[in-house]
């Protein structure tokens, strides 16, 4: 009864642009490890100087349960915005994958000293996995930047934006990302989204949206995703 109270078209961009960006992220991963690439850690100076703070492991969970719902709302209230958001997602992510191609980098958080039972489970998956620039900004921050533009109470807006701001700091205090990570997101974001709206690349999208394909290419990632999770799932019982 529920889903047949939501829009399935809304839904179905909504959750491409998640699996999209969720493959090349994968994908990278994969493709870095299997070619015996060097992982370049991207702690600083001014990482050490900072502390951890347990309590924006909330926030940083908050993340994933963003991504599907934010969409779905912008989408709702302004379709132009939810396309403009997509379009804005796969241009960020692809650019992402490819620097995270050219030069792997991670975050070695052996460095670092906490007091809390669940970081530390956090910090011994210290694997070494792609981090600049952060996906998890660059999508916060996009959703954010468009989310903006909704014809809305401030109220509303600036308690969103708030809750954005919180999930951005907690890639950082909770050492999941580097302040590198944080700011190259943001300026990824920043610049796509400017030029996206320049030139009106969203108009591509919004006639794709109408096609099959989208639901096809989606069906595709999924499985994709899958089997990367799965591959990555068996090393670490069998390697680690």
């Amino acid at each position: 009864m529920l889903m047949s109270k939501i829009d399935r078209s809304l839904l179905r961009e909504t959750v491409f642009g998640v699996i999209y960006f969720s493959f090349l992220y994968r994908l990278s991963y994969i493709v870095n490890f299997f070619l015996g690439r060097e992982f370049h850690n991207v702690v600083t100076e001014i990482d050490l100087r900072y502390p951890t703070i347990s309590v924006f492991i909330v926030p940083y969970f908050f993340y994933f349960i963003n991504i599907f719902i934010s969409p779905y709302f912008i989408g709702y209230k302004n379709r132009t915005l939810l396309n403009r958001y997509t379009i804005e997602l796969i241009i960020s992510t692809t650019i992402g994958f490819l620097i995270y191609l050219l030069y792997p980098t991670w975050v070695d958080r052996s460095v670092f000293s906490n007091e809390s039972y669940i970081l530390d489970l956090m910090y011994k998956s210290n694997y070494k996995g792609n981090a600049c620039p952060s996906f998890h900004v660059l999508v916060t921050w996009l959703i954010l930047l468009n989310f903006k533009q909704l014809k809305i109470s401030n109220e509303l807006k600036t308690s969103y934006r708030f809750i954005i701001y919180s999930v951005v700091l907690s890639t950082i205090f909770i050492r999941q990302h580097g302040i590198v990570d944080v700011i190259s997101a943001i300026i990824i974001a920043e610049c796509v989204a400017f030029l996206t709206n320049k030139y009106h690349f969203d108009t591509v999208l919004s006639k794709f949206i109408k096609t099959k394909s989208l639901r096809y290419i989606a069906v595709m990632f999924f499985v994709m995703l899958m089997v990367f999770m799965l591959i990555r799932f068996f090393y670490c019982i069998i390697f680690l």
